[in-house]
């Protein structure tokens, strides 16, 4: 027995596609003064067909409207690429186990990688070389022992 198809045929769409389009359109360039200069003084003078102060407009771009990128610093950049290290990029295989937590700890690790914006396997990563770094002279002596026997 086919199922019968559904008729969307009058669902109004149009405030979709218009919030869509405006979502992505183009921002609309906007001339910016020079330093010192009145908005209005460029007015007249375009408005006059003086071209030379519009041509010097033109070589310098217009402010973007969009927020400027942040500027990361190269410690920051080493810390990512450490991450992505485990991301499962193709030829890049990192060691792996498959672990169970109680609820509440399990509840604690996404929550917590969540508000630091990262995965939950980099949250953990970090948990651990934090405890690493602080039992760094435990670690040492149980690794001489172990390789002793």
């Amino acid at each position: 027995m086919a199922k019968a198809k559904k008729d969307f045929s009058d669902v109004n769409t149009d405030r979709l596609y218009s919030t869509i389009a405006a979502a992505t359109a183009e921002p609309e360039e906007q001339e910016v003064p020079a330093a010192g200069e009145d908005p209005g003084e460029q007015e007249a003078a375009a408005a006059a067909g003086d071209t030379a102060e519009h041509e010097v407009q033109e070589e310098h771009p217009a402010r973007s409207p969009y927020k400027p990128r942040r500027e990361y610093t190269a410690q920051e950049k080493q810390e990512f690429l450490q991450m992505m290290k485990s991301s499962g990029r193709k030829g890049v295989k990192l060691p792996r186990i498959n672990m169970a937590f109680a609820p509440e700890v399990y509840e604690y690790i996404q929550t917590m990688a969540r508000v630091s914006g990262i995965s939950m396997t980099d949250f953990v990563n970090l948990a651990m070389k934090e405890h690493i770094r602080n039992h760094e002279d435990l670690y040492n002596r149980a690794r001489e022992f172990r390789d002793s026997l």
